[in-house]
């Protein structure tokens, strides 16, 4: 601190990390006597398995601050993060954060209103990485296998997943803007934030075509998932005489979505030169998933069901256009029927031709 109102903090920092395992797995049967446990003692081999994995991390942080007369806050973060989980190229991702304050319980024109014991006013933009996967999944690696060689089965190593030298880190954006207020002696506190977080570069496993089975789907960074919303918080504490108490209560909203994987979502009906309708949809083709899939445009693990039919009334195929209509209630009556639509499955609806002018029978 220097000049009574300047505050001037900082601090930098290094880390590394590395875990190296290696584990022996074997299995005997065939015990001649509960007091012999040695491995000669054993009679039936049945399997010898073991492996060895590493990884290995080193990180520069730092951090700087700055507060003038404590009313206006300034703070700035980095971090330098290099991981074995990914290829040399990609291997290293920068991080910044920063973030402002203004503590406006601390201006002249504020205290003289006499309402607030503290008003603040906080913004801030930041990143955060994320390398949580395999150690090997940029690599093409191999596996145990069995082949047939020889009208016989035998073993050996083979290829069991695709390498991606283009893996890199999956990047975490988060902007937010806040609000914090105590009124009444401090007894009634509130804080208010809105908040827009954005997921880049999700470390995603796609789905393979049927006839690459045998292989594991290499690791891609192939979506983004935004997260909007506030977050409202208040408080009330006080005592009487000698017993303390408080109450807190939380309000909060989310929106979620996949704002970009493997394209839109098409889901229409289609007329051929002849007229007649179809249903198409690519839904195999971006998204995936069972009954909660992920589709670019919805929520991330959305349910996926079908949009049942919710009219009253009964559909029949028109003899001449081959389309859906509603059956008239009364079978001897005629009716003109106008341009209707009617809900499909897929949320959307199918148009109806009106109904030509004819007697039932």
């Amino acid at each position: 601190m220097f000049g009574k109102k300047h505050d001037v903090s900082a601090m930098i920092g290094y880390e590394e990390y590395r875990k190296w395992r290696s584990t022996t797995d074997i299995d005997k049967k065939g015990m001649v006597d509960t007091s012999l446990t040695d491995f000669d003692a054993l009679t039936d081999p049945r399997y010898i398995k073991g492996s060895t994995t590493e990884f290995a991390s080193r990180s520069v942080f730092g951090r700087a601050t700055y507060a003038y007369d404590s009313r206006y806050l300034l703070e700035a973060n980095m971090r330098y993060d290099g991981s074995s989980r990914f290829a040399p190229e990609s291997r290293w991702g920068l991080f910044p954060s920063f973030s402002a304050g203004w503590r406006l319980s601390e201006e002249r024109f504020v205290k003289k209103l006499g309402w607030f014991d503290n008003l603040k006013l906080r913004a801030s933009w930041g990143q955060l990485g994320n390398n949580s996967i395999g150690n090997y999944e940029w690599q093409a690696v191999y596996a145990a296998t069995q082949y047939v060689f020889g009208n016989k089965k035998v073993s050996g190593l083979g290829m069991s997943s695709f390498s991606n030298y283009d893996l890199e880190w999956e990047t975490t954006s988060i902007t937010d803007f806040g609000l914090d207020f105590s009124v009444l002696n401090s007894r009634l506190t509130g804080t208010i934030d809105y908040y827009n977080k954005v997921t880049d570069g999700i470390l995603y496993n796609p789905t393979l075509s049927p006839t690459l089975s045998y292989f594991g789907s290499p690791r891609q960074n192939i979506a983004e998932v935004t997260n909007r919303g506030f977050e409202v918080t208040l408080g009330w504490q006080d005592h009487i005489k000698d017993f303390t108490y408080g109450v807190s209560a939380n309000f909060s909203f989310n929106k979620n979505e996949v704002s970009k994987y493997k394209g839109k979502l098409v889901r229409e009906w289609k007329q051929d030169a002849n007229g007649k309708w179809t249903y198409h949809t690519n839904l195999g083709e971006v998204s995936t998933g069972g009954n909660e899939r992920i589709v670019e445009g919805h929520m991330i693990n959305e349910y996926y069901v079908l949009n049942l039919y919710k009219r009253y009334g009964k559909f029949l195929q028109h003899r001449r256009y081959g389309q859906p209509c509603r059956r008239p209630h009364r079978w001897h009556d005629t009716h003109r029927r106008r341009h209707e639509m009617a809900e499909s499955h897929d949320d959307r609806r199918l148009p109806i031709l009106p109904q030509t002018r004819s007697r039932q029978r």
